[in-house]
């Protein structure tokens, strides 16, 4: 997985966040596959119930936007649609 992760950082569009469910999830991994910086793009979650709660962190990392791009649109889900 970790190679294959590491083709897809190479494209420059590419941008790979990755999700731990659960407490066996084994963070280096993840780490490793996700684009930098990590601290924006590695996301840890207690358990599949809860994935929802991560919803707009989940937006964020995957689409953001400007105070003023979002100024004019009321909606970022619509957004980055």
């Amino acid at each position: 997985m970790q190679v294959q992760a590491q083709k897809l950082k190479n494209f420059t569009p590419t941008k790979l966040i990755t999700i731990g469910i659960g407490s066996g999830v084994d963070v280096n991994d993840l780490n490793s596959m996700a684009s930098p910086p990590i601290s924006d793009n590695v996301m840890m979650v207690p358990n599949f119930y809860s994935l929802s709660n991560y919803e707009y962190s989940l937006i964020d990392a995957m689409c953001p936007v400007t105070p003023r791009e979002l100024s004019q649109n009321a909606n970022r889900v619509d957004y980055c649609n």
